[in-house]
């Protein structure tokens, strides 16, 4: 008869298995609570911090130092975790749960990355958790942004003429007025009152001519000036209109005498001297952008950085650009925007944001240039941007048919107006550090409010995510 075999040290093994069961079900518990709660806590420290951040970028504090510090002060630092504040520009990968259409520098995110380390987890060689949690929130306007409308000529500055003219100059500004941020009060030496009005011509403001107390206006013996002078209050409007995001990619390098350029990246300057037409798109410009001799260019529905070099035209009398629904970005190593020659410039919904280089359009080039008017557009009546920090000058000449609508904003910069606006007249707000108005120039503005860049009247703060 055959013994059975034994079967003591089964039982053990069940055990085992049981344990391990046992062990993975309290890891699920224990652990895996543990880092819900780690999560949770972390989602609502960036919340908070998202939200202390935009708070400091909208009264124009260091924004980045401001998240940081609410995310330490709920118990996230640099010894346990990953903390990032930055614009949604300047992340990668990019923001999640953005709008279509939205400039990513409104917003800001918070991301923190932790980690949670594990008690029963570890028997199944899980000793830590990683997590990362985001919150992102849109930020629109500033504290110290003027919630009142501005009137159609404004020199910032407060020491010195922040109305400056000599020569033979005529003004007419029909619907607004002139306001000058200066407390300056001597009429010698020159240009050292509030507004001066040196030489010979005539000056006239429907809203008159307003400064702040102790400010004076001082007028050469053959000036005329109609138009009350009038004490205000100073106001110091912080521009702080975000920056657009203009990508492209694909190298084009065209063929000599291409009549059809597509967007893309162009690393070599690209000269047009013949008729040609922009497709729709995006165009990224690293040595410039320059259209001469006879040309007649078309480019709607377009969008061109300028990365280096300048965009600048020098046409012969019959040269035209023509260009619709279109945005000019100059940044990094762009040197600016000179319109030259003797043709003519015709644009409609048109913005140029000159985060670097200059602004220069000679007297002999027909300007007829009009901001954007679509209410989805961020740049609505937005002609012309110069953020302070680039604080380059304007040189704005026209020819009798030059026309003009929308706001020029630079307010670190010298904005000079020579040339002759014509019978139409501007249609404009000219917002600068200071406003020469220069030589000969014949400058008649009639103005529109709703034609013009309205900030935010408050500030906005919306968590997105």
């Amino acid at each position: 008869m055959k013994p059975k075999s034994q079967e003591r040290g089964q039982a053990l093994i069940l055990i085992v298995f049981a344990a391990v069961g046992l062990f993975a079900f309290a890891a699920l518990a224990i652990d895996g609570s543990r880092v819900f709660s780690d999560r949770r806590h972390a989602q609502n420290a960036a919340d908070t911090s998202v939200l202390a951040a935009a708070l400091a970028k909208i009264r124009g504090e260091p924004y980045v130092e401001a998240g940081e510090k609410r995310a330490n002060s709920n118990g996230f630092n640099d010894t346990n975790s990953v903390i990032d504040v930055s614009t949604c520009d300047l992340v990668n990968p990019p923001c999640e749960g953005l709008p279509t259409g939205a400039l990513p520098a409104e917003y800001i995110q918070v991301r923190i990355e932790l980690t949670t380390q594990t008690t029963f987890a570890r028997i199944l060689g899980r000793d830590s958790v990683k997590s990362v949690v985001t919150a992102v929130a849109r930020v629109q306007g500033s504290s110290s942004t003027s919630s009142s409308p501005l009137p159609a000529i404004v020199g910032l500055r407060q020491t010195g003429c922040a109305i400056c003219a000599g020569g033979t100059v005529v003004l007419d500004v029909n619907g607004s007025g002139v306001q000058s941020n200066s407390s300056g009060s001597a009429c010698t030496p020159p240009q050292s009152a509030s507004i001066d009005f040196s030489g010979t011509g005539t000056y006239s403001a429907d809203g008159g001519f307003t400064m702040p107390s102790g400010g004076i206006l001082c007028a050469g013996f053959t000036a005329s000036v109609t138009g009350a002078q009038q004490v205000g209050a100073q106001v110091s409007p912080n521009y702080n209109i975000p920056a657009p995001t203009i990508t492209c990619s694909g190298d084009v390098f065209p063929a000599t005498g291409a009549t059809v350029f597509t967007p893309g990246h162009y690393p070599d300057k690209l000269t047009i001297s013949s008729s040609a037409t922009f497709s729709p798109g995006n165009y990224c410009f690293d040595d410039g952008l320059f259209i001469n001799a006879n040309a007649n260019v078309t480019a709607n529905d377009v969008n061109f950085r300028i990365d280096g070099g300048d965009f600048q035209t020098h046409g012969a009398s019959n040269a035209t650009f023509t260009c619709s629904n279109a945005l000019i970005y100059v940044t990094g190593g762009g040197t600016g925007v000179h319109f030259n020659g003797n043709g003519t410039n015709n644009c409609t919904g048109v913005t140029f944001y000159m985060e670097s280089g200059d602004v220069t359009w000679n007297g002999n080039v027909a300007q007829i240039l009009k901001a954007p008017t679509d209410p989805n557009n961020p740049y609505k009546g937005l002609l012309i941007y110069v953020p302070e920090s680039n604080g380059s000058q304007l040189n704005i000449a026209g020819t009798s048919g030059s026309d003009l609508t929308g706001s020029i904003i630079a307010p670190g910069s010298e904005i000079k107006i020579s040339g002759v606006s014509g019978s139409s007249g501007y249609n404009t707000q000219i917002i600068g550090a200071f406003i020469t108005l220069d030589g000969a120039s014949n400058t008649v503005i009639n103005y529109d409010q709703s034609a013009q860049y309205d900030p935010p009247a408050s500030p906005v703060i919306q968590l997105t995510k």
